[in-house]
C-alpha cells in the first residue's frame, strides 16, 4: 500500500509537471508572435523615415566618432542619402564604412573639432566652408542624434560664392577702368594742346584753297538757280506719293525719319508723330529730342546703339526698345532699323531709318513664352524623367532627369533618337518598341514597367506612362511620356518575396521541429506509464526535468531537490537539504507578501507566481514558481511540491521588447515631425529663392517662419554698425502701432543677451522676460513674455536676427528654437544673395553710367574746340586772306597798303588771343607753374571781361600749392560752375570764395541768377551736376548745391586739406 501510495504522488507530479511544459511551449508561441508584430512596425517605420531620407535634395551623412584613449581621432562614415553621391560625386558604396581621413585623403579627418564637439555636447551647430578635395564650397548644419554619433545636412553654394567672387572681381574691373579712362582723358586733352597749334598753319595753307574754290562756287549758283525749279516741280510730286506712304505707314504701324547730323535735324513721317504719342508742335526736331522720347530704361542702348554704328563705321543697324506716350503714359514697343548715308569722302552725313510699332506682337510672344517656362520649370524640377516626341518621333523635350535615371544626359538622347530604344534592356526592347508603336493612334494612356541599362552599365526599372495628345481637330501632335525609376521599389518587393519565402521556410522547419517535439513528449509519456510503479524511474525523471523541483515539509523545510534547481540557484544538494525556504528570499519583498503566499498554501490551495530570488553568489533572478500541497490519507497536508522555472532571460527580452515599442513610438513620432519640419524648410527655402529684392524676401521669411513655429509677432531685426532696426514685421498690430510712435533704432548696448548672441552666434531663448534681469523691455512690446531670438548667420557675419514673441510665458521650446536654428540658415542665404544681386546691379549701372560720361566729355571736348577755331580763328584767317589779295590789287598805292596791314596785324592779334584762350581753357599753363590761386585768378578775370560779369575772388592769404590732382579738380570744378553761370543762370554778380576751416579746405562759387530745383534735375540729365560730383569724389571731396527759383545758386566743395586719397606735393 506505501508503494502505492508513493506511485500515485508520483503520477500526480509527473502530470503537474506535463502541464507546466505544455504551458510554457503556449506562452513561447506568444512570444514569438509579439517579436513578429514589433518586427513588422519597426519595417514600417524604418521604410517611412527611407523613404524621407532618400528623397531629400540636401546630402546627408551619417557618422560615428572613433575614440582613443578617449580622444576622438577620427570619424567613420555609416550611412549617406543619394543626394551625397550627387552632390560629392563619391558613391555610397565607396564611402560607407571607411574613415573620414582614409576616403577624403584629407591626412587628418576634415572638420573633427566641431564634429566632435557636437557628438559629445548634442548642441547642433552650422558653418560655411570650402572644402579644397571636391573644389567646392558647402553649407553644413551638425547635429547629434545620440552621444559618439553625429550627422551632417550640406548644401553645395559653389554657384552662389562664385557670384560673390564675379561682384569683387566687377568691382576691382570697374576701378580700374575709371583709372584708364581718367588717364585717356588727360592724354586726349595733351594731344588737343598740341594739335591746336599745328591746326592754325594748317588752316592758314587751307584758307588759300578756299578762295580758290568760293570764285568756282559763284560760277556754280546759276546752275543751281535752274536745279532749284526742277526742284520744285520734283517736290510737288513728292509730297503726293508722301502723302500716300504716310496712310500706308497708319495702316502697317510703321514709320520713317531722318536725321541730318550737319544740321541736327531731325524729320519725322505722320506715324512716327503717331507712335510716340506726340504733335508735331511739341517735339523739338534734335536727336536729344528723341531720345527723350524713349522709355527711360532704354535711352542708353538706344543711344550707344546709333553712337555705335556712327563710331564704327557701319551702314546700318537695328533695335527693339520701348516708348512712353507723353499724354497718356503707354509704353509701347517698336522695331527700329537704321541705315547711315555719306558724302562723296566717306563721312556719314545722313541716317534714315523706320520705326515699326510691335507691341501686340510683343505680348503674345511674351505670353507664349511664359506658358512655355512654367511648363518647362515644372519639368525641370521634376524628380521624374519627361519627355515629349513629336510624330516624326523625334524628341522636342526631354527633362534633366532623364540624366540622373539613364547617365545620357537631354541633349545626348535628343541627338540620338535610337538612344531611347538602345539602352532598353534587350529582353524587354521588343515590347517597349510594340508600346509605343500602338500609342500612336490611340487616344488614351497607358502604363508600363521595363528595364534599361544605364551609361554604367546598371541595370534600373522604369515605370513608364504613355499619353498621346491632339489638337482640337484631332490632329496627332506627339507623345508625353513620364518614366519614373523604380528601382528600389523593386529591390524591396524582391526583397520582401525573399523574406516571405525565407518565413515560410522557417515556418515549416518550426513546424517539423514542434511536431518532431510533440511525438518525443507524447513517446516519453507512454515511457512513464509503462514505468509508474517504479519509484527509482520516476525519481530519475524528476531530476532530470529543466525546472527547478523543490520538495519541502509542512514548515518548508527542504526535503529534496532535483539537479535543475542546483543549477539554477548554484547551491550543492547538501547545502539545501533541511534548510528553510527563506535561504532564496532576495529581500525585495515585505512579510506581508510572505504571508498571503502561505495563506494560500495552507489552505489547500495552488500558489502560482512570479518571484525574484537570490542565488549563492547574491546575485538576483527571475523564477516563475508554483507550489502544491500534497495531502496526507487524512486529506492533511504533509508536503509541499515547489516547481521553479528561471525567466530571467524571458523577462529580459520582454523588457527590451518594451523598450523597443517605446523606442519605435518615440521614433515614429520624431520621423513624423522631422518630415513635417522638412517639407517646411524645402517650401521655404523655395519660396526665398523666388525673388532677388530685399523688400520682397523679408516679408517671405515671416511668412515661411509661421510655417515651422507658431508666433503672436515676428520680426526681422538687421544689425546697423552698434545698433539695430526692425527691418520687417508680421503678427500683433499693436507693435505696428508704437513703431510709428518711437524711433525705428535701438541702441545695443541696452541689450546685453543680444550683444552675447552677437559674439557667440548663438540663439536665445528667454521663457519669460519678467524674470529675466539682462533683458530690456522695449516700449510697445511690454505684452511679451515669451521670446525666441535666432542670429541671421552668412559667412561667419551676424546680419541681424529673427525675433520671435508669444503673450504666454513658457510658449518656445528648446525644440522649437533647433528649427528656427536651421530655418535662419535658409533665410540668411536668401538676405544676403539679395544684397549680392543689388550689389551686381549697382556696379553695372555705375558702370555703364561712367563708359556714357566718358563718351560724352570727349564729344563735348571735341565739339568746343571745333566750335572756337570755326567760330573765331577760322573767320579771321578768311578775313586775312581777302586782305592778301585785297593788297594785290593795291601794290602801288602805299597809304592804303599800310592801312590794309595794320589792319591785318589787328586780326593776326586777335587770332593769337582766341587761340591762346583756347588752350587756356583746355589746360592753363598758370595752374602747373603759379599754382590754384593765380590760375583762378587769372581764368575769373578772363571770364568777367569776356562775358561782362561782375565777378569777385577772395583767397585771404592761402597761397600753399596743393597735390596736382587736387589742383586739378578743384579748378574744373569752379570752371564747370562758371560755365552753368553763363550758359543757364542769367546772372550779373559771381563770388568765387577760397577758404581753410581747421584742416577743411572750402571753395564756394555764389551767384545771384534764375537759380532750380536740385530735385527736378537728375544727375543723368544735366552732365554738369554729374561731372562736378565725380571730380568732387576722385579726390574724396564733399560737394554741396544749393538752390532756390529765382534765388541764385551756390556750389561748395569742402576736401580734407591733408586728405589720404591724394598724395601730396
Amino acid at each position: 500500500e506505501d508503494e502505492i501510495g508513493e506511485l500515485s504522488h508520483a503520477f500526480n507530479r509527473m502530470t503537474a509537471n506535463l502541464k507546466q511544459v505544455m504551458a510554457s511551449k503556449v506562452d513561447l508561441e506568444k512570444e514569438i508572435m509579439e517579436r513578429k508584430r514589433a518586427e513588422e512596425s519597426l519595417r514600417e517605420s524604418e521604410e517611412r523615415l527611407e523613404a524621407l531620407y532618400f528623397s531629400m535634395t540636401e546630402g546627408i551623412a551619417n557618422h560615428e566618432i572613433v575614440y582613443e584613449h578617449q580622444k576622438a581621432v577620427d570619424y567613420i562614415i555609416t550611412d549617406v542619402n543619394p543626394a551625397f553621391e550627387s552632390i560629392t560625386g563619391i558613391a555610397r558604396s565607396e564611402a560607407v564604412g571607411r574613415n573620414a581621413s582614409e576616403l577624403y585623403q584629407t591626412g587628418s579627418p576634415p572638420y573633427l573639432d566641431i564634429y566632435a564637439r557636437v557628438a559629445s555636447n548634442c548642441v547642433p551647430e552650422s558653418f560655411e566652408t570650402y572644402f579644397p578635395p571636391m573644389d567646392k564650397h558647402f553649407a553644413v548644419s551638425v547635429f547629434s542624434p545620440e552621444k559618439g554619433k553625429f550627422a551632417t545636412v550640406f548644401v553645395d553654394i559653389t554657384e552662389r560664392r562664385r557670384a560673390e567672387e564675379a561682384l569683387r572681381k566687377a568691382h576691382d574691373e570697374l576701378e580700374l577702368r575709371v583709372t584708364e579712362q581718367t588717364a585717356e582723358i588727360r592724354a586726349v586733352n595733351e594731344m588737343l594742346e598740341q594739335r591746336v597749334g599745328a591746326r592754325t598753319v594748317e588752316l592758314q595753307s587751307a584758307n588759300q584753297s578756299l578762295l580758290a574754290s568760293r570764285l568756282a562756287a559763284l560760277n556754280l549758283m546759276e546752275d543751281t538757280l535752274e536745279a532749284q525749279k526742277q526742284l520744285e516741280q520734283v517736290n510737288a510730286r513728292l509730297r503726293e506719293s508722301e502723302q500716300r506712304l504716310s496712310r500706308a505707314q497708319e495702316i502697317a504701324h510703321l514709320g520713317s525719319w531722318e536725321l541730318d547730323l550737319v544740321t541736327d535735324r531731325l524729320t519725322w513721317s505722320d506715324e512716327v508723330y503717331r507712335i510716340f504719342g506726340l504733335q508735331p508742335q511739341e517735339f523739338g526736331a534734335t536727336y536729344k529730342a528723341f531720345i527723350e522720347a524713349v522709355h527711360p530704361d532704354d535711352r542708353a542702348a538706344v543711344d550707344a546703339a546709333y553712337a555705335t554704328s556712327i563710331r564704327e563705321g557701319r551702314d546700318r543697324y537695328e533695335i527693339e526698345h520701348r516708348v512712353v506716350k507723353r499724354l497718356s503714359g503707354e509704353i509701347r514697343i517698336v522695331y527700329e532699323k537704321c541705315e547711315h548715308f555719306r558724302d562723296e569722302t566717306g563721312q556719314i552725313i545722313r541716317s534714315v531709318g523706320m520705326v515699326h510699332d510691335i507691341t501686340e506682337r510683343k505680348l503674345v510672344e511674351e505670353a507664349l513664352l511664359l506658358s512655355e517656362e512654367k511648363y518647362r520649370l515644372l519639368a525641370d524640377n521634376s524628380n521624374d524623367w519627361i519627355y515629349w516626341i513629336k510624330p516624326d518621333k523625334s524628341f522636342q523635350y526631354i527633362s534633366p532627369s532623364c540624366e540622373r535615371v539613364t547617365g545620357f544626359s537631354s541633349l545626348e538622347i535628343v541627338n540620338n533618337p535610337g538612344l531611347f530604344i538602345e539602352i532598353t534592356h534587350p529582353e524587354d526592347q521588343e515590347r517597349v518598341e510594340s508600346h509605343l508603336e500602338e500609342m500612336q493612334d490611340e487616344d488614351e494612356t497607358h502604363n508600363l514597367e521595363y528595364r534599361i541599362i544605364t551609361k554604367k552599365d546598371e541595370i534600373r526599372w522604369i515605370s513608364h506612362s504613355c499619353t498621346p495628345v491632339f489638337t482640337g481637330e484631332g490632329e496627332y501632335m506627339g507623345r508625353n511620356g513620364t518614366n519614373r525609376d523604380i528601382t528600389e521599389r523593386k529591390q524591396a518587393e524582391e526583397a520582401l518575396r525573399k523574406a516571405h519565402d525565407e518565413l515560410e521556410l522557417r515556418v515549416r522547419e518550426r513546424t517539423k521541429e514542434l511536431a518532431v517535439t510533440n511525438r518525443e513528449l507524447v513517446k516519453e509519456i507512454a515511457e512513464r506509464k509503462e514505468v509508474e510503479k517504479q519509484l527509482r524511474i520516476q525519481t530519475t525523471a524528476m531530476e532530470a526535468a529543466a525546472n527547478g523541483i523543490v520538495i519541502t515539509d509542512r514548515w518548508g523545510n527542504i526535503q529534496w531537490t532535483n539537479p535543475a534547481l542546483i543549477q539554477i540557484t548554484g547551491y550543492e544538494t547538501r547545502e539545501l537539504i533541511g534548510q528553510s525556504m527563506r535561504i532564496f528570499k532576495s529581500g525585495t519583498y515585505d512579510a506581508d507578501y510572505y504571508r498571503q503566499m502561505w495563506a494560500t498554501i495552507l489552505s489547500g490551495q495552488v500558489w502560482r507566481g512570479e518571484v525574484i530570488n537570490r542565488r549563492k553568489d547574491g546575485s538576483l533572478y527571475m523564477e516563475e514558481q508554483t507550489i502544491t500541497p500534497v495531502r496526507d490519507e487524512n486529506n492533511q497536508i504533509q508536503h509541499f511540491i515547489a516547481i521553479k522555472q528561471d525567466i530571467s532571460e524571458r523577462k529580459r527580452a520582454e523588457a527590451e521588447l518594451a523598450e523597443w515599442n517605446i523606442r519605435l513610438q518615440a521614433l515614429s513620432i520624431a520621423e513624423r515631425e522631422q518630415r513635417q519640419l522638412s517639407e517646411s524648410l524645402a517650401e521655404a527655402a523655395l519660396v526665398l529663392n523666388q525673388s532677388m529684392k530685399l523688400d520682397e524676401v523679408l516679408p517671405l521669411i515671416l511668412e515661411q517662419v509661421k510655417a515651422v513655429i507658431p508666433y503672436q509677432l515676428a520680426i526681422v531685426m538687421m544689425f546697423d554698425g552698434e545698433s539695430f532696426y526692425d527691418a520687417s514685421h508680421e503678427g500683433d498690430p499693436r507693435w505696428s502701432q508704437d513703431l510709428s510712435q518711437v524711433k525705428n533704432r535701438f541702441p545695443l548696448e541696452d541689450f546685453p543677451l543680444l550683444i552675447r548672441m552677437r559674439q557667440s552666434h548663438q540663439p536665445v531663448l528667454i521663457p519669460d522676460t519678467q524674470k529675466e534681469t539682462n533683458w530690456m523691455i522695449v516700449h510697445g512690446l511690454e505684452w511679451g513674455r515669451s521670446i525666441l531670438c535666432v542670429p541671421l548667420l552668412a559667412e561667419n557675419q551676424v546680419l541681424g536676427f529673427l525675433n520671435l514673441l508669444e503673450e504666454q510665458p513658457d510658449f518656445f521650446t528648446t525644440e522649437m528654437k533647433d528649427r528656427l536654428v536651421v530655418f535662419a540658415s535658409h533665410a540668411a542665404v536668401a538676405i544676403q544673395n539679395a544684397w549680392l544681386f543689388e550689389q551686381v546691379r549697382a556696379s553695372n549701372e555705375r558702370l555703364q553710367s561712367l563708359s556714357r560720361r566718358l563718351v560724352e566729355i570727349q564729344e563735348n571736348e571735341r565739339l568746343y574746340i571745333a566750335r572756337e577755331l570755326h567760330d573765331e580763328a577760322g573767320q579771321m584767317l578768311t578775313s586775312l586772306m581777302l586782305d592778301l589779295v585785297t593788297l594785290e590789287t593795291q601794290a602801288y598805292q602805299p597809304e592804303a597798303v599800310l592801312k590794309k596791314v595794320t589792319e591785318m596785324e589787328e586780326s593776326l592779334n586777335a587770332v593769337s588771343e582766341n587761340l591762346h584762350s583756347v588752350a587756356m581753357a583746355l589746360r592753363p599753363a598758370s595752374l602747373d607753374h603759379l599754382g590754384l590761386v593765380p590760375a583762378l585768378r587769372q581764368y575769373l578775370e578772363s571770364v568777367g571781361e569776356r562775358y561782362k560779369l561782375k565777378v569777385s575772388f577772395g583767397s585771404g592769404n592761402f597761397q600753399e600749392r596743393l597735390p596736382a590732382n587736387m589742383e586739378t579738380e578743384l579748378y574744373r570744378i569752379v570752371q564747370e560752375a562758371l560755365t552753368n553761370v553763363v550758359r543757364h543762370a542769367h546772372a550779373s554778380q559771381v563770388d568765387v570764395i577760397l577758404t581753410v576751416r581747421d584742416t577743411k579746405l572750402i571753395v564756394m562759387v555764389e551767384d545771384d541768377g534764375n537759380g532750380f530745383n536740385p530735385e527736378k534735375v537728375p544727375d543723368a540729365g544735366h552732365l554738369g551736376l554729374f561731372g562736378m560730383r565725380e571730380r568732387a569724389e576722385m579726390i574724396g571731396a564733399q560737394l554741396v548745391i544749393e538752390s532756390k527759383p529765382g534765388k541764385g545758386t551756390t556750389v561748395m566743395v569742402e576736401v580734407d586739406y591733408d586728405s589720404p586719397i591724394v598724395n601730396r606735393r
